[in-house]
């Protein structure tokens, strides 16, 4: 990742506005810990292009990872508002929504995520989550075993295989 820094800040030298240039920075700047770079490059895209709905999903999932969910959901939200048909978004906002105690408003969410894009294993993941907090087990059991059929342990690790053997008999 630092030579992809380095290269990117030669990019960043010739175009400082180069949406494109900026995003890769700002993940690449997440990936070697440069916290306030990420928000920096991010924030920039948003100055010049308050269109650009990438950058704020961006900026909602690095709140999120921070926990700062109320924050992460002001972004997502944002997000939404440029492009209602991105599934991904309902599916971050969804679990920042869970974070914040809001149960329906996460269920919403991730189930037009679902309906959107019924082959994202992270959704079910999150839908998982939810029923456990609802305290809805063999709802939960149903879409863990989702997430697994779908891929979630390649993408994502062992998480769901973890909630499987708590939450699942």
């Amino acid at each position: 990742f630092e030579q992809a820094y380095a290269d990117l800040m030669s990019a960043y030298a010739i175009d400082s506005m180069d949406k494109g240039v900026l995003l890769d920075l700002s993940t690449v700047c997440d990936e070697l810990g440069r916290e306030n770079e990420v928000f920096k490059y991010l924030f920039r895209i948003v100055e010049f292009d308050s269109t650009y709905y990438p950058a704020y999903i961006n900026i909602g999932f690095k709140y999120q990872l921070l926990g700062s969910h109320e924050q992460a959901i002001q972004y997502f939200n944002k997000a939404v508002g440029f492009n209602p048909e991105d599934p991904l978004i309902y599916s971050n906002r969804s679990y920042s929504r869970l974070m914040t105690g809001d149960l329906k408003g996460a269920m919403q969410d991730i189930e037009k995520s679902i309906k959107m894009y019924p082959g994202n294993s992270y959704a079910y993941r999150n839908r998982a989550l939810i029923y456990i907090a609802m305290e809805k087990f063999d709802e939960a059991c149903e879409d863990i075993q989702r997430a697994l059929t779908t891929g979630f342990t390649e993408m994502y690790g062992d998480e769901v295989l973890s909630l499987q053997s708590k939450y699942c008999k």
